[in-house]
């Protein structure tokens, strides 16, 4: 799952900010006399090379490029001319500044860098994505990217390019600068020949099967499912088996988007292996633990009882758990991830909510996205959260859930609907009446005892601001509200009802009794009134009406 909107926006950002500090308009015509070519490879580990060579035969000028954030990780050396000046700009993007050159002339430079995980390995598919080429683009150039023997054939590749040589491909730089599918970037989908050359990683109770060459990125799973293993066990009220992960490298566009995933079985109360997309480790360090949390939270989910149909809080769940815990492990790459669900989320209607309530996989809502089903799901538990949120605890809402987990083991009885989780849900809250408020906000299917809690959160929130003639009665309706409350965790729903319409009829007779005191009022003054007309008539002697 992968927040476009906002990344799309920040993107369009980043390019208006670049063009603006590099003193040179986006979209101005080339010069003849520049020239700068990227040359770019990759080994059979993955590891890609960078060289950025630029050229101007002018007497002076000046040009700017992205370099990766950190002087230390790239190298500059001019071969013609003299460098006056350098300047190194953020531009707010996570991984690259703004580096900008002015010049004597002639001129020539080469900039060089090196990163870890540009190709993505495991045989027999492969994806290539290069670090981020954004440059001058009043400069003509090519992007040229040397092929390792392993590959034998493109699946797909953006933007187009031409083979010039064998196993050596050509793009035009403003092509790429310009791509409409990933702004200054180049993504190449290909198969490689040979054999995967798997390893097992285990650490407590996870293993990680993936090649050898993924060691360091398995480490880092398995020492955030080390940390978060207690929170969660103490979330969930249970503990797991032995949980297996493998990495993969997504085929094609369309899977791209796709973080990681774990199969829900529908026909019983578990999950299978848990999947990790390779990609998301080359995002913002708390991202891809963000990802691997969520599926880990499939597994907690799942192995307490909530069955596959109920997707909306398996889903909101994972996502909210997910991300709050890379929080509290001082992780913060899951910020992007947030703010799309929370920027979602608040495009749709809450009364729309209802409609997660029977998504399933193969089933969403026609009228919105799968991943404004996700973002739905999302707000939701986050909003629980907030409700019953306790100071000390890891997240928002922590102290709840885990009430509520250990609810629903106490009671022995596994929620097979919506409705059995809100039962679970008022149960455990310290104000019942709350969580069929906000349920019943988002237009849930609510039953009557869910109904009588909204009315007994209504009746408490008009009494904590009473009239000074409700006043000296609010305690004793307080106390039948709450007396309330206690019945339908007992399921005594008539006797519950019975006392919430005792408080609705006796504030409705003091508003009543306040309405004739008022008209009473009114009454007596406009008597008195008229009396005093009539005596200043027969004083002065003027004709008084019949």
């Amino acid at each position: 799952m992968q927040p476009k909107p906002m990344r799309m926006l920040r993107i369009l950002v980043m390019i208006a900010l670049i063009a603006s500090l590099s003193g040179s308009n986006y979209l101005v015509r080339s010069s003849p006399d520049k020239r700068i070519d990227y040359s770019l490879s990759f080994d059979d580990n993955g590891f890609t090379a960078t060289n950025i060579t630029y050229s101007d035969d002018q007497a002076n000028g000046s040009v700017w490029m992205l370099v990766p954030k950190g002087s230390h990780k790239w190298s500059i050396g001019v071969s013609e001319g003299e460098l006056d000046g350098s300047a190194l700009t953020d531009v707010g993007m996570v991984f690259y500044d703004n580096l900008s050159l002015s010049y004597t002339g002639p001129f020539s430079v080469s900039v060089n860098w090196t990163m870890e995980y540009g190709a993505l390995l495991l045989e027999p598919h492969g994806l290539f994505v290069s670090p981020a080429i954004l440059a001058s683009s009043d400069v003509p150039g090519y992007v040229t990217l040397s092929l390792p023997d392993e590959v034998t054939k493109i699946n797909y590749a953006t933007p187009r390019y031409k083979e010039v040589s064998p196993g050596v491909l050509q793009f035009d730089l403003r092509q790429v600068m310009q791509n409409p599918e990933v702004v200054g970037r180049i993504y190449i989908y290909f198969a490689l020949s040979g054999e995967q050359s798997m390893e097992e990683f285990t650490e407590g109770n996870y293993t990680i099967s993936t090649a050898s060459r993924y060691r360091g990125l398995a480490d880092r799973v398995l020492s955030v499912y080390a940390e978060a293993t207690p929170i969660l066990q103490k979330l969930f009220n249970t503990t797991l088996g032995h949980a297996y992960v493998e990495f993969f490298v997504p085929e094609s566009a369309e899977e791209m988007p796709i973080g990681g995933f774990v199969p829900i079985l529908p026909d019983r109360f578990s999950v299978g292996n848990i999947s990790l997309n390779l990609f998301y480790f080359r995002t913002q360090e708390g991202y891809i633990e963000s990802i691997a949390l969520h599926e880990l939270v499939h597994q907690y989910v799942a192995k307490s009882g909530i069955p596959p149909s109920l997707l909306w809080l398996h889903e909101g769940l994972a996502n909210y758990v997910g991300i709050q815990l890379t929080y509290f492990l001082g992780l913060p790459g899951a910020r992007d991830l947030e703010d799309s669900l929370v920027f979602e989320a608040a495009r749709i209607p809450q009364s729309e909510y209802h409609i997660v309530d029977g998504w399933t996989p193969s089933h969403t809502n026609p009228s919105y996205s799968v991943f404004q089903h996700y973002s739905i799901a999302f707000e939701i538990v986050r909003e629980v959260g907030l409700a019953f949120e306790e100071e000390g605890e890891p997240f928002s809402g922590y102290d709840y859930y885990s009430s509520l987990f250990k609810t629903i083991e106490e009671k022995g009885q596994l929620p097979n609907s919506t409705w059995h989780v809100l039962s679970a849900m008022e149960f455990c809250a310290p104000n019942g009446s709350k969580v069929a408020s906000m349920f019943q906000s988002w237009n849930f299917d609510i039953p009557d005892v869910f109904m009588i809690y909204s009315r007994i959160e209504s009746l408490k929130e008009e009494l904590s601001d009473p009239s000074p003639l409700i006043s000296p009665f609010v305690p004793s309706m307080m106390a039948k509200l709450d007396e309330a409350e206690r019945l339908l965790r007992s399921n005594e729903l008539l006797m519950a009802q019975e006392l919430v319409r005792e408080v609705e009829a006796f504030i409705n007779r003091m508003w009543m009794l306040m309405a004739a005191l008022i008209i009473m009022g009114v009454t007596a003054s406009f008597s008195i009134a008229y009396a005093r007309k009539v005596k200043r008539g027969i004083e002065v002697g003027v004709e008084i009406g019949p």
